[in-house]
């Protein structure tokens, strides 16, 4: 892994650089991906002076796949976020602890939450019917998982409507507003539901 710069002339000579270099690339490879790691780790450091010292920072799998990066955002102090069970075993692989990744996804199967409960990663369920699943499976199985439920506060769609998760509608949590006696329901009902 190559670091650069932000800049544009040290981008250009970095890529430059990797360019000449004959062993680097091979003809099997299809891409060449750059990593600015000083400015990952100012990012990852910066976000974690906003917040009291125990809280945990997942930054998406999804997003940086290479098992080099996630073992540096582990380093780094950060957890992993997870949508699939690849996405999952990649975090295991780069050495998170099941207590440092969160299985966030709106479409979780039954093997997958089997899966992330033996395993006591932590889960944030987006639906009443996965909270119902996560309940029958916790019957007979024995979990360390921190499970929590993914609410959509409702607040407004962002400038961007295609990427907005948090209007009227979104794929993504339990709408708030007319299901807040629900929730509320759900959390005296079920005691392992320990976050939101």
């Amino acid at each position: 892994m190559i670091q650069s710069r932000l800049s544009v002339e040290e981008m250009s000579k970095t890529f430059t650089h990797a360019l000449s270099k004959t062993d680097l690339i091979t003809p099997d490879d299809n891409a060449l991906v750059f990593y600015n790691l000083s400015f990952l780790d100012k990012r990852i450091k910066d976000l974690q002076k906003q917040f009291p010292p125990e809280t945990l920072h997942a930054i998406a799998v999804k997003a940086n796949p290479l098992t080099n990066i996630l073992s540096k955002i582990k380093d780094l102090g950060a957890g992993a976020e997870v949508a699939s069970l690849p996405e999952l075993y990649l975090a295991e692989k780069a050495g998170f602890t099941s207590e440092n990744i969160v299985f966030d996804s709106p479409c979780k199967t039954k093997p997958e939450l089997e899966y992330t409960l033996s395993s006591g990663v932590c889960i944030n369920a987006d639906s009443f019917d996965e909270l119902d699943r996560i309940a029958e499976i916790l019957k007979t199985v024995n979990s360390k998982s921190i499970i929590g439920l993914r609410i959509n506060p409702q607040v407004g769609p962002g400038s961007i409507k295609s990427t907005s998760v948090a209007d009227g509608i979104s794929k993504f949590g339990i709408p708030l507003n007319e299901n807040r006696k629900r929730i509320i329901e759900y959390y005296l009902k079920h005691d392992f539901l320990q976050s939101i």
